[in-house]
């Protein structure tokens, strides 16, 4: 049985992920991955292509991780204040969720953060100062709402 050497386009169940160099049967490669556009034959030209590819995906994760460090770095330990009524009792006529702690954060601190980053358990409901986590990318900066 002769194989043939091909780098995967597309995840291919029991084979491998896009960009894998595997080892096939000659007669899978050439009647069934490679005209479906599947794989391509892994010769040295393809091989580098992917490599570039690779290097420059991963160069963008590592930039894309330092702009989300940098970005929770400059609100970490930051006070915002959000005005709205309450009654007598200091209960809030309208409840705080996570849209406006994000729209404050954009308004008061001036940096735009993704709503999934904030880790709000509940919305909160009473005047007075509340702690909020921001997390992502396993990275988290604490920020004091003030109501």
């Amino acid at each position: 049985m002769v194989n043939m050497k091909v780098i995967l386009l597309k995840k291919i169940k029991n084979i491998g992920q896009p960009g894998d160099v595997k080892n096939v049967a000659d007669g899978y490669a050439c009647n069934h991955l490679i005209p479906n556009k599947l794989a391509v034959p892994a010769d040295d030209a393809h091989i580098k292509q992917i490599n570039d590819a690779k290097n420059k995906q991963s160069e963008q994760s590592e930039q894309k991780k330092q702009k989300i460090s940098d970005t929770l770095n400059k609100i970490n330990n930051k006070k915002i204040v959000i005005e709205n009524q309450s009654n007598g009792s200091g209960a809030l006529y309208a409840q705080i969720g996570v849209g406006d702690v994000t729209s404050e954060i954009k308004k008061q601190l001036g940096v735009v953060i993704d709503a999934s980053w904030v880790q709000l358990k509940k919305p909160i409901k009473e005047k007075g100062k509340h702690t909020v986590v921001i997390t992502s990318n396993k990275q988290s900066a604490e920020i004091v709402v003030v109501v």
